[in-house]
């Protein structure tokens, strides 16, 4: 496989349009995991998909092979990076214009106040909401070690000793609950 995708790159690199094509065709499955697992937004999915496209292209110009590097780690690089930028981004800045409650037609706009950050409010709920929902599809084994990490503040060691159970138990619990909350909150966004 690795053979028949050096091949497309080098012929893409070369100007060939169809193996450009081609090649980004062979990537989309790796396109559409890097969206699901560091920037999934179900209502931009096809946004998402073509600026993965536009990524691959910008990789096929600017991989450089003498970095010791084959040319679909770098891609899958810099696809995660990509979305982990946007996701960012977007972080930061969500439009005012953003439907909010049971009404479609009211925004964000229309609910502000003085003094009042209802944007951060509304933020804030909608994430914790997310948070507590994914909480209840952990065991309760992982659920109890989730919140006495992160909202007791015990260290592994302390909740191993709490628990009555070996410190990598703790740290394999506490893992296999994170990507459990993770996976839940990227298929499930609000």
């Amino acid at each position: 496989m690795y053979e028949k995708i050096n091949g497309l790159h080098k012929r893409a690199e070369e100007g060939d349009d169809f193996a450009k094509g081609e090649l980004a065709q062979k990537f989309r499955p790796l396109i559409i995991s890097s969206m699901k697992k560091y920037y999934f937004n179900g209502r931009e999915f096809e946004d998402l998909l073509q600026e993965g496209y536009e990524v691959i292209l910008k990789g096929i110009e600017d991989f450089d092979p003498k970095r010791g590097v084959n040319f679909p780690g770098y891609i899958k690089t810099i696809l995660k990076f990509h979305y982990l930028n946007k996701l960012k981004k977007q972080s930061y800045a969500i439009s005012l214009d953003h439907p909010v409650g049971e009404e479609e037609n009211m925004t964000l706009m229309d609910t502000l106040e003085s003094q009042v950050n209802i944007e951060e409010d509304f933020i804030d709920k909608e994430v914790n909401y997310q948070l507590y929902s994914a909480l209840d599809n952990l065991t309760d084994r992982q659920r109890q070690v989730i919140l006495l990490f992160y909202i007791e503040n015990l260290s592994l060691s302390q909740i191993a000793d709490d628990l009555g159970i070996a410190y990598r138990t703790v740290i394999n619990i506490k893992v296999q609950a994170i990507e459990k909350l993770r996976k839940t909150i990227v298929n499930n966004p609000f």
